[in-house]
């Protein structure tokens, strides 16, 4: 993509070529010839940044007198994910890759809390005898973020729908229906377009809409694709032809640890669930009802397509962490909570200028450390280089190309693939950069 963008039929060369991703769009620029094959994190270290000051602003107002629901939501999901996502051994691999996993995991919280601000500003207003209409222009941020998600990955299209009726939700639906359309369909372009030109097919790995292009994946291959891309049921082999969900069901659960823990976290959500809705502090809490519809719908989604753990914590954490941060508020707002107390009397302090230096230096060296100290090639100023794989080069149809051996890619010279077939130059005279088509 840095040297010559996005050129049809890469799904030709291999199957996973054809997954698009804006997340690997916006790592491709930065990756100049002095710091080749260097740059791979730098998207997801920057997101991860990012997520570690979010959580210590929220941290801040957390614990002080003008507390919100929000601020504790915020420290609740995020004290779960980033050391989740910094310790745990499969998402923690993400931090050095230029994988669209991660910002997956933390985009559906931050777009559930941009949700809640909304609608507490317009429960405020309604209270003040306010109009409400300068608050559908804020209801597209969490649309945009939730379009900037399926541009990343498609997962994401959970959080798309719910936002997308969230943002025309109030007055005037039909005009607020028009312009979020209008906007939906401008910032999903470029990614379709660049799918298409991929694979042949706006919505890859889906085999929806797919048209018979000279580049496009023969159909067979495309419908492959999508069944083990979606068709997780699939995966798992049982011992009848004709196995009933449940077997299959408890085949996920026994497979791995993180299917197990995810079935806990599902019921655990259930309960919270439950609670929540026997609760009057916390259903009537605002965005609750759109925080169940959003965890629901990507649980589901997930469930029925692909469980996978790193796929699906954004969406599980939502109830638990919106249950425990009204508990929490309502906690540290009792007078007589000399504990609750304590801690506020202690961030009032290291708040203050003579240790608001001296503690910022301090947690931010701690973090770096510990997120540093026992990872593999962990470096403080260049990130590690991709990893490099024994290749042998091969030659079909003029194109000539190197193969790795029991390995992927990772940092080989382009174009690498374990083996073409059926696969010719579109237009020889101009090489790699007008891209390939099928051969028959």
């Amino acid at each position: 993509m840095a040297k010559f963008g996005t050129v049809p039929g890469l799904a030709l060369l291999f199957p996973n070529l054809g997954f698009t991703s804006s997340w690997l769009a916006l790592a491709a620029p930065l990756n100049s010839p002095m710091l080749e094959a260097r740059v791979s994190a730098v998207t997801n270290g920057f997101i991860f940044f990012i997520t570690l000051l979010h959580l210590l602003i929220c941290l801040r107002y957390a614990f002080s007198k003008a507390a919100q629901v929000t601020d504790w939501f915020i420290v609740c999901a995020f004290l779960i994910l980033i050391p989740l996502a910094a310790t745990n051994n499969l998402i923690s691999l993400i931090l050095v890759s230029p994988s669209p996993d991660l910002p997956i995991i933390f985009l559906p919280p931050v777009a559930t809390w941009i949700m809640i601000l909304i609608l507490q500003a317009e429960t405020r207003a309604t209270s003040q005898g306010l109009p409400k209409q300068a608050h559908h222009q804020a209801k597209l941020l969490p649309l945009t973020l939730a379009i900037g998600a399926v541009a990343i990955k498609l997962t994401a299209l959970p959080l798309l729908l719910v936002t997308f009726i969230f943002s025309i939700s109030g007055k005037n639906v039909i005009r607020q229906f028009a312009v979020t359309a209008g906007l939906t369909s401008l910032l999903l372009l470029p990614f379709l377009a660049a799918s298409l030109l991929t694979s042949g097919c706006p919505l890859y790995p889906s085999s929806a809409l797919c048209l018979d292009l000279p580049w496009s994946l023969p159909k067979q291959h495309a419908t492959a694709i999508a069944q083990g891309t979606h068709r997780w049921t699939t995966w798992y082999h049982a011992s009848s032809k004709n196995p009933s969900w449940l077997s299959l069901l408890l085949q996920w659960v026994s497979s791995s640890k993180l299917n197990f823990v995810m079935a806990v976290l599902i019921i655990l959500t259930i309960a919270f669930v439950i609670y929540g809705l026997a609760t009057p502090k916390v259903k009537c809490t605002p965005g609750y009802l759109w925080t169940l519809v959003l965890s629901a719908s990507g649980i589901a989604f997930l469930m029925m397509t692909a469980p996978f753990f790193r796929f699906a914590i954004g969406y599980l954490v939502l109830i638990p962490t919106l249950s425990a941060a009204v508990l929490l508020h309502k906690w540290f707002l009792q007078d007589k909570n000399h504990l609750a107390l304590a801690i506020t009397r202690l961030f009032e302090w290291l708040q203050t200028r003579q240790t608001a230096q001296l503690s910022s230096c301090l947690s931010g060296f701690v973090i770096v450390l510990s997120l540093t100290y026992g990872a593999q090639h962990a470096q403080l100023l260049l990130p590690p280089p991709l990893k490099t794989a024994q290749l042998l080069q091969k030659e079909f149809n003029n194109i000539t190309y190197v193969s790795p051996v029991n390995d992927l890619c990772w940092s080989a010279p382009i174009p690498c693939a374990f083996r073409i077939e059926n696969v010719k130059l579109r237009d020889p005279d101009r090489g790699l950069v007008a891209g390939f088509v099928r051969a028959d």
